[in-house]
C-alpha cells in the first residue's frame, strides 16, 4: 500500500485543473470538460496544419490488456497473494510487458480487493483472478478519489458520501453517484496477476461544474 506523502505527491503530479468548486459547494480536482474540448480543438488544428496529433505517453495510458499490476512505487508484478483476503483496498497502478509504469496520471491507479471467489456473483467473478478485483480509484460523481479504507463493505468517496459495492460488479450502493464504479477485467498468468479486459465503463466523474457550463 502507498503511504499518505506517496499518494499525495501522486495526486500532485496529476495533469488536472486546480480544484474547483462543484454544485455541491465543495472542492474536487478533476479535468474540466472544457480542457478537454479545448485540447481536443488544439489537436485538431495542429492536424489541419500538416501536423500529427500525439497520442498519450506509454506512462500515461490507462491500463492495457496484458499489463502486469505492481505497486505504484514498484516494479515486480503483483501476485493474487500479494492482496489480502477480505482487507482495505490495494493501490496499484499498470505496467507494460516492457516495464513501463503507467503512474503519470493518477487517474489510472486501481484499487485491489480480494475476496473468496465463491462468496462472488457470477459477473463480478467473470472479472477477477483467483478472487482479486480491480475498479477505478476515481469515484463516478465528481471525479474525486475514493479513500483507501472500506465503509461497511464498500468502496466510499469522502467528497459527497458516494458508496460503490466492489462485490457486486460496483453498483452504487449510495448516491449521489449514479453510474457504476468501472471494474476492470483481472486474470493470472504465471502465478502474477495481469489485465485481461479494459475498464467496462467510462473512468471520470459525471458532475460538471459552473465553469463547464
Amino acid at each position: 500500500m502507498a503511504g499518505t506523502e506517496e499518494k499525495q505527491l501522486m495526486k500532485q503530479d496529476t495533469k488536472a485543473v486546480p480544484a474547483n468548486e462543484t454544485q455541491c459547494g465543495c472542492q474536487c480536482t478533476r479535468v474540466s470538460r472544457r480542457t478537454v474540448l479545448g485540447g481536443l480543438a488544439a489537436a485538431g488544428a495542429f492536424a489541419g496544419l500538416g501536423g500529427t496529433a500525439m497520442a498519450a505517453a506509454p506512462d500515461a495510458m490507462p491500463p492495457q490488456v496484458g499489463d502486469f499490476l505492481v505497486s505504484p512505487s514498484g516494479t515486480t508484478p503483483l501476485t493474487p497473494d500479494s492482496i489480502k483476503l477480505d482487507s482495505k483496498p490495494f493501490e496499484a497502478v499498470a505496467m507494460s510487458p516492457d516495464g513501463v509504469v503507467r503512474n503519470a496520471e493518477y487517474e489510472n491507479t486501481i484499487l485491489l480487493l480480494r475476496y473468496d471467489p465463491a462468496s462472488l456473483p457470477a459477473e463480478t467473478a467473470a472479472k477477477s483472478a483467483e478472487g482479486v478485483l480491480g475498479y477505478t480509484i476515481i469515484c463516478t460523481h465528481a471525479g474525486c478519489p475514493l479513500g483507501d479504507t472500506l465503509k461497511n463493505k464498500l468502496l466510499a468517496c469522502d467528497c459527497h458520501g458516494s458508496q460503490f459495492d466492489p462485490t457486486k460488479n460496483g453498483e452504487v450502493a449510495h448516491g449521489p453517484a449514479v453510474r457504476k464504479l468501472p471494474q476492470l477485467g483481472l486474470k493470472v498468468e504465471d502465478g502474477k496477476l495481469v489485465v485481461a479486459e479494459a475498464f467496462d465503463s467510462r473512468i471520470g466523474g459525471d458532475m460538471m461544474g459552473e465553469d463547464d457550463r
